[in-house]
């Protein structure tokens, strides 16, 4: 670049259309430049990737900005600087602090349990049964359905073929549920658990 010459296709710096400062630092051009910014937010200044400034920048950076993630991370220092590479420096950044790896909590899968016999067996539909209610709905009722009254349903699932059954209650009262437990059996058959 101090030679004026132009650079190579294969640089990195190509897609970033560098400018050399009078300080003999390279900078981004940016298309910033009509805006009222700071000068180092319209030509961030490029740090190369594996070097340790760049390092001692992101640290910094991460420290000062109270052990953030990688994201916030890269995108304050692109405040300033313009790293190459900087997708990659930033998770590293946050995977090597002491700090983060000490407060990030390690989750432990737990050991699932057996199935119970009733899931597992064959045997026919219903013959054992969950019990849910969904609702309240609103339902209009009478000559112009000005009325409205609440109403639930009852959900009966099978626990060998997961197969439902809705019903609906008028209430949540003992008799309504007994009502459409009947209900259901007449249709379905004599329940043996519920």
């Amino acid at each position: 670049m101090r030679k004026q010459r132009e650079i190579p296709k294969c640089s990195k710096l190509k897609g970033l259309r560098p400018l050399l400062r009078k300080d003999s630092l390279i900078v981004v051009r940016g298309r910033l430049e009509n805006t009222h910014l700071d000068e180092n937010q319209i030509h961030p200044i490029v740090l190369p990737a594996k070097h340790k400034i760049s390092t001692l920048v992101f640290e910094d950076y991460h420290q000062a900005l109270l052990h953030c993630g990688a994201q916030i991370l890269l995108a304050d220092v692109r405040q300033c600087y313009w790293l190459l590479r900087g997708r990659i420096m930033a998770p590293s950044t946050v995977t090597r602090c002491i700090n983060c790896v000490r407060a990030r909590p390690r989750f432990e899968t737990p050991l699932m349990a057996h199935l119970p016999k009733q899931r597992v067996q064959m045997s026919r539909p219903f013959t054992t049964t969950g019990v849910d209610f969904a609702g309240p709905l609103q339902i209009q009722s009478g000559i112009c359905r000005i009325t409205t009254k609440k109403a639930w349903i009852a959900v009966f699932v099978c626990f060998v073929t997961k197969a439902i059954h809705l019903e609906p209650v008028v209430g949540l009262t003992i008799e309504a549920f007994l009502a459409a437990l009947r209900r259901f059996m007449a249709r379905r058959g004599k329940i043996t658990k519920i």
